[in-house]
């Protein structure tokens, strides 16, 4: 009964809310979304978020042209 309240806490997600910037072939695009983390946020997972992000846009599109900025973040309550 001692690792329970560990074991709930590893499976505790933290969602926040993303503003960012992408462009895609040049045409560029604000947006929002809300995205769940397994940790509170912080400038490596930022780092790693970022560069996911990246990797998706130029799967989804089939370019290598492609930029992605965080604006903003924000934690939204659970």
């Amino acid at each position: 009964l001692l690792n329970r309240s560990s074991d709930l806490n590893r499976n505790k997600k933290y969602r926040y809310w993303v503003s960012c910037f992408y462009s895609v072939n040049g045409v560029g695009s604000v947006g929002g979304w809300a995205f769940d983390f397994d940790s509170e946020m912080n400038s490596s997972q930022l780092k790693v978020f970022k560069e996911k992000q990246i990797k998706n846009l130029k799967n989804q599109f089939k370019t290598t042209d492609v930029e992605f900025e965080i604006i903003d973040f924000k934690r939204l309550k659970d």
